[in-house]
């Protein structure tokens, strides 16, 4: 096969026929091994391929690959008023466990949130992959109606800052520090947390599972 390219690993399925289809329009010779994940290894058989038409199927290739898995248009949404992002104390897990490093400053961190329908008027809001908040009900329903059609999702520019309580609360870590979602435009100051805002009940401690009541209550006698 002189001027050929085989490229090994490739699993056929939805995804994987139509890379197939993309390969053979390059000119490219792809062997399917069972089993084995879509991009997972690569081999190269350069057999007199010329520079020109190995420049051309290798852009083939990866168009074909942006096409399938490249990243979704983000539509940004302007909010000309910023709000707190509610249930930040039931979700403060997942909102530590996403800001990772860059909560050691101690100061507020730029975010891009992406808002996604759940269930029933419920928006959500994602940041970095994770569920970190929901719209509260009052903006919901504006929002969710100049969410993109298709692919392409919502976005809000915002921040991820630390609200300090002297006295720890619910969801605080032992300093009294409680992260929190701000969505639209960063104050200088922040505004006070509307009342009822956070609705849901704040997940117990654990450490290995087990609730730190369980671990700290005497067995009865």
């Amino acid at each position: 096969m002189r001027g050929s390219r085989v490229v090994v690993g490739v699993r056929v399925g939805a995804r994987g026929a139509a890379v197939l289809r993309c390969a053979a329009a390059a000119g490219l010779v792809v062997a399917v091994c069972a089993g084995c994940s879509l991009f997972d290894r690569e081999e190269e058989v350069d057999q007199g391929r010329s520079p020109a038409r190995e420049g051309a199927a290798r852009g083939a290739w990866q168009a074909g690959a942006v096409k399938l898995w490249g990243r979704k248009e983000r539509v940004t949404l302007e909010v000309d008023d910023g709000f707190h992002v509610a249930e930040a104390p039931a979700l403060q897990r997942a909102i530590v466990q996403v800001l990772g490093a860059d909560k050691t400053g101690g100061v507020p961190v730029p975010a891009e949130l992406q808002l996604e329908p759940g269930r029933g008027d419920a928006l959500v809001v994602v940041w970095r992959n994770m569920i970190v908040g929901f719209v509260p009900p009052e903006r919901a329903g504006g929002l969710a109606a100049r969410l993109p059609r298709g692919r392409a999702v919502g976005v809000v520019p915002g921040c991820v800052h630390p609200e300090v309580h002297d006295v720890p609360r619910d969801g605080d870590d032992r300093h009294g520090v409680l992260w929190r979602i701000w969505a639209g435009p960063v104050p200088e100051v922040f505004p006070e947390v509307p009342e009822g805002l956070d609705r849901l009940a704040v997940p117990e401690r654990t450490i290995l599972g087990i609730p730190l009541s369980r671990i700290h209550t005497p067995p009865p006698h």
